[in-house]
């Protein structure tokens, strides 16, 4: 049956992640693939598509994990291929098929979504799931074709892109350059900064569908050099001469430390390494989908350390 929606692309894509996201036996089981799953009838065409997979696509600078151009591979339901067209039902389209509507309706029909004939397609869509074949008109600013349909989550990534995600602006007191002291306190922040500690916000788009980022940090993890680390939730606090030689309980968690128990000169290059590992919580909305991502930044600084001179 037929049913007549106001759906644009982005509910349209939202459909059909709530069939796959909802039916996980629907990706396993092949009588309720697409029909001609063999990809081999005249009328179908299977090509290869690029799938930016968990490594593919551009990085930005400092991300963990390995770079690549994408995986290719051709159109599945699970790890059954199945037509990237079909001439009943038309573009493959993660779970669903996408095809112009033949003739376009009327313009009083709901399916124009607020839109003129000649302003964008009606669209009919048919997905294949557990309760069988649905099929439903909604609104695309474009004609389904290969690569027509948006993918939020590539999206997210694109965006993702956009964004400069620096790691700490290390500050350390005793200052580099100067000589602390075994037993005294040790100081670390960073700056903060939309680059360094955020929020941080991009956008991609693409075919009516808007995906925005949002990147925070959600700690730094800094290791002393010495075998120690504290994680701070918070940029941390620039040390004061109030402070003196201890850390006041009320700035406990602000990244201060009760200092290193050995000079740095045990050390090569007697100084030691503090390194600070910003991870960034990103969150992504857009096309009826969210998800998280995570990043890590690195940045490093020495300082050196010195034992307590006693006077006679």
């Amino acid at each position: 049956m037929l049913t007549r929606t106001t759906s644009t692309l982005a509910a349209i894509v939202t459909a059909v992640v709530l069939i796959l996201a909802g039916s996980a036996h629907a990706q396993d089981d092949p009588s309720i693939a697409p029909p001609s799953g063999q990809c081999e009838n005249k009328d179908d065409v299977c090509w290869n598509v690029t799938d930016p997979g968990k490594d593919g696509g551009k990085k930005p600078a400092g991300q963990k994990g390995s770079t690549g151009g994408g995986k290719k591979q051709k159109c599945v339901v699970g790890d059954k291929p199945v037509p990237c067209y079909s001439k009943d039902f038309g573009y493959y389209s993660h779970g669903c098929y996408l095809k112009k509507a033949d003739p376009q309706p009327p313009a009083s029909d709901p399916a124009w979504d607020g839109h003129k004939p000649g302003d964008g397609y009606v669209v009919e869509e048919t997905c294949f799931g557990a309760g069988g074949q649905t099929q439903t008109l909604g609104w695309m600013a474009e004609a389904p074709g290969p690569g027509a349909a948006v993918d939020p989550a590539v999206l997210a990534q694109e965006a993702l892109g956009k964004m400069t995600l620096k790691p700490a602006d290390i500050h350390v007191a005793p200052k580099p350059g100067n000589k602390g002291v075994v037993g005294l306190p040790v100081w670390v922040w960073t700056t903060k900064s939309e680059t360094t500690w955020g929020p941080n916000t991009a956008s991609a788009s693409a075919g009516g569908v808007t995906v925005t980022v949002t990147a925070k940090v959600k700690n730094i993890r800094w290791s002393m050099g010495d075998g120690s680390s504290v994680t701070c939730s918070t940029p941390g606090k620039a040390y004061k001469a109030a402070y003196g030689k201890r850390v006041p309980d009320e700035a406990r968690g602000e990244c201060g430390t009760d200092g290193y128990t050995q000079p740095s000169s045990t050390k090569d290059g007697g100084k030691y390494t503090i390194t600070a590992t910003s991870t960034w919580a990103v969150e992504w909305t857009g096309g009826g989908q969210s998800g998280e991502l995570t990043e890590t930044r690195q940045a490093q600084a020495q300082v050196t350390i010195a034992e307590m001179q006693v006077l006679n």
